[in-house]
């Protein structure tokens, strides 16, 4: 028998025992558990478990650093409620270490921690962002949970965005991850098809509602390639690319891998990540667009949030082109440019002299797709019709990049740890919220903190 054979055999023995080991050790937390998992279901809250999600229950990672990741609005409320409950518990117990229970503020109105005789009990984040002008967008509304026990948990196409990005910067692990994205593909791919759920609280009759132009996808391959806009598109992606610190994903980089320089257009956007800065990108594509001898205004929006449930960092520009049109002149939305590369490795590999994302990158992406589908059609501006046409075509995509292989040709991009993005969010609060001891609290004004 190898050397290495008796390793593997020596630390799986050594897993088993200490799984037992720690299962017994957390059963003492067992009436804490009870009430978080209760407050969860009478409030209808999610859990964020991946392992529970996939059946992978017995992994011993899992219960080394063991705590509940709830999801919800109002997570001050919510945090400072399950709290409570907690400490009137260990109050009827008479536990000695109720002076260890405290509540910690994260990230102001975002992210809230509960801990108990020095560990991490439970995280509570927010599923309620802030967009522009004022707004806010109650993401909870738009994820359907996965009833488990009567316990509602995140679903498995949230949560494969994470695991996808775990994937690809994640190496510690890795068995977990892979059983995660293998169970939760089949999940997804199950559920999401030709039913669509109407979540757009509204009759979609308000302004700047995207209709469902789909008739034009019927055209022949020819056709589309005599529209003027399709035609840069190609040539971008063709001539522009290569050699450039940019890789393609999305449905255009499927589309080129599998048809090579010969692929046709589908009125899809291009989408890439990379190493330029927004500004640089737009003056060396608007120089290679006056090599076709007319002059192109291409125009960048603000950066945008895509409001993924479990990652503030993600956004992306939308690049737009003056094209003239039988009704003037228009601005048309031809690019996506995402901002990863400025926080994380991006694998990459080389097809006709083009970078294309990693596999687990174009599938993450795909799904940040599906997302961003849905939240646009649940604020009313695209039609049903369109709805279902683009979130079919997007698990179509789904499928196809499922199965191409896992080639990696090198790395672009810079790593910036997610830890200090949060720390550096922080600092930048207007105001400082201390902990909460609800032991202390109690004992100076005579009641628990309500918010």
């Amino acid at each position: 028998m190898s050397t290495a054979i008796k390793a593997n055999e020596t630390t799986d023995l050594l897993k088993a025992n200490l799984y037992g080991f720690v299962k017994s050790e957390r059963m003492r937390y067992d009436h804490i558990y009870k009430i978080i998992e209760t407050y969860v279901i009478e409030h209808k809250l999610f859990i964020s478990d991946p392992y529970k999600l996939t059946h992978l229950e017995t992994n011993t990672d899992q219960f080394m650093d063991f705590h509940y990741s709830i999801y919800c609005s109002r997570p001050l409320e919510h945090a400072n409620a399950i709290t409570n409950l907690i400490y009137e518990e260990l109050m009827v117990r008479k536990d000695p270490l109720i002076d260890l229970l405290v509540m910690n503020t994260a990230i102001k109105n975002e992210e809230f921690s509960i801990s108990y005789d020095n560990r991490f009990i439970v995280k509570v984040y927010a599923l309620q962002r802030d967009r522009p002008k004022g707004q806010s967008s109650d993401l909870a509304k738009l994820i359907i949970p996965e009833v488990i026990n009567k316990v509602p948990y995140m679903p498995a196409e949230i949560e494969i965005i994470d695991v996808y990005n775990n994937l690809y910067t994640n190496p510690t692990n890795l068995y977990a991850y892979e059983h995660f994205e293998s169970s939760m593909l089949k999940q997804v791919l199950s559920k999401i098809g030709g039913e669509v759920q109407d979540i757009s609280g509204g009759d979609n009759q308000g302004g700047n509602i995207i209709s469902g132009a789909d008739d034009s996808q019927k055209n022949t391959c020819y056709e589309r390639k005599k529209d003027e806009l399709e035609a840069l598109k190609i040539a971008i992606v063709k001539d522009f690319l290569p050699g450039k610190p940019l890789a393609l994903l999305g449905p255009m980089a499927i589309e080129l891998y599998q048809s090579g320089t010969d692929m046709c257009p589908k009125y899809d956007r291009i989408q890439l990540v990379g190493t330029w800065s927004t500004s640089e990108l737009k003056t060396k594509l608007s120089d290679y667009l006056t090599t076709f001898g007319r002059r192109y205004e291409i125009s960048d929006s603000d950066e945008l949030d895509l409001l993924i449930p479990k990652d503030f960092r993600t956004k992306r520009v939308i690049f737009s082109m003056s094209i003239k049109t039988d009704m003037g002149i228009k601005e048309k939305p031809f690019l996506e440019y995402f901002n990863s590369c400025n926080f994380e490795l991006i694998p990459v590999f080389e097809f006709e002299n083009i970078l294309l994302t990693n596999k687990y990158v174009l599938l993450r992406f795909l799904f940040i797709d599906l997302w961003v589908t849905k939240f646009i059609y649940s604020i009313g501006k695209l039609e049903k019709s369109s709805y279902v046409s683009k979130q079919q075509r997007t698990m179509s995509l789904i499928r196809l990049a499922s199965k191409m292989p896992f080639v990696v040709d090198g790395l672009i991009g810079s790593y910036y740890d997610f830890e200090i993005s949060k720390k550096e969010k922080k600092i930048d609060q207007e105001q400082y919220f201390g902990p909460y001891y609800p032991a202390g609290y109690f004992k100076k004004n005579s009641k628990l903190r309500t918010v």
